[in-house]
Order: C-alpha cells, then structure tokens, then sequence
C-alpha cells in the first residue's frame, strides 16, 4: 500500500472489523482489492450481492471460494448461487449449490434455505439432501417436513412424501395444504379412500382451496 501511495495513487485502506466497511464500496474506485482469509473477501461479495451488483458478486463470490483459509465457504456457495441465479445463469447456479453444503451443526434455518433456493432452481435432486439434514436437525419443525415432502413429491416418489406429509401434520393437524397433497400422492399410490379423505379434510379446513376444484 505504502509503494502504491508513494507511486502518487489514493489509497483507502479499510478493514472489514469496522462498522462501517461497506460504505467505502460506494466511491469511486480504478481498482478494489480485498486480501486475507478472515472472510472479508466472502463480505465483498455478500455486500455486492446486496447491492445488486450481481455480475460484482459472481465475481467476489468466486474469488472466496478459492481464498485459503475462508471461513465461510458455505456462505460464500450459497452466494454464488443467488448471484448467478439473479444474472440468468440457472445452470451454474446449481452446480454451485452442488459443490457446496453447510456445517453439519448449522440451524434448521441455513439448511432450508438452502433447499429453498435450490426448489426454486428447478433442482430438487440438489435440495433433498438439505432438506433431509433440515428434517435431521429439527424433526420437530413442521415446515422442514412439508418442503421434504414436497421435494419428494416433485420427484415423483410419492410414497415417501406422504410419509413426510403425515410427519407434517402429526405436527400441524389443520395443515390444509399439507392434507391436499397427501391426497395427491395417495391418489397416484391407489389409495383412492385415504385421498378422498384427506381432501374432503383440506377442504373443510380452507373451503376455497384449491383442491376443492
């Protein structure tokens, strides 16, 4: 920095420990330089990404997954992910939830919104396994049951999304949602009586579901 400031060149030198980093990104800038392996390259892309500067973003994220030492790397993939997602690339969106997963100790939340972006990615093969760590970390989370469920539903394996839309509504009875699509997959399984049940139920519960059409 010292030989750049003698070469007669502005330098601002600013660590991402301050409060108020990110404000420096907001000025004009020849060249932006992050360096160190303490998550401050994963915090430019997260604060591009923010900033929708997604092709800023893509670029950021990338250079933190090949940082040594990044203490994020899962943050750092899911970022790419979104980044790519938002600039049109779906396919390389997904291929970088592929090559990433969290911590095993990580929340329920950070495992469902990973599965979350990768259902929205069209990609349910790549969000089974985060939903199923999701259903492993907090089996009693009603929510993590039904988007494994739906998963599994999209997959075509209905038996085991009605599994887990039971495990739904052991936890959430009045899941009128839920009941619709057990009785969709009960329906494709043969098991007509148990499907006409659970819709009848859905439909006493919300009248104007879907379903009920």
């Amino acid at each position: 920095l010292e030989l750049l400031r003698a070469a007669g060149h502005t330098v601002r030198d600013v660590s991402a420990r301050d409060a108020q980093w990110a404000e420096v990104l907001n000025e004009s800038a020849d060249v932006v330089a992050a360096a160190g392996g303490d998550g401050t390259v994963a915090r430019v892309a997260k604060a591009m990404l923010g900033r929708g500067e997604f092709g800023e973003a893509v670029r950021w994220a990338r250079l933190a997954l090949e940082t040594p030492r990044n203490p994020f790397p899962a943050r750092s993939g899911y970022d790419l992910a979104v980044a790519l997602q938002q600039t049109g690339d779906v396919a390389g969106a997904v291929r970088a939830l592929r090559e990433v997963r969290p911590p095993e100790d990580s929340d329920v939340v950070v495992w469902l919104q990973f599965g979350r972006l990768a259902a929205e990615l069209n990609a349910p093969d790549v969000a089974e396994p985060f939903l199923r760590r999701a259903v492993a970390v907090a089996p009693a989370n009603a929510a993590a049951h039904q988007m494994l469920a739906i998963d599994l539903l999209v997959l075509g394996r209905f038996d085991e999304a009605a599994r887990e839309f039971n495990a739904t509504l052991a936890l959430q009875p009045r899941n009128a949602d839920a009941l619709a699509m057990l009785a969709v997959c009960e329906q494709r399984l043969g098991r007509v009586a148990d499907a006409r049940a659970h819709a009848e139920a859905a439909i006493a519960i919300a009248p104007r579901h879907p379903i009920a059409s």
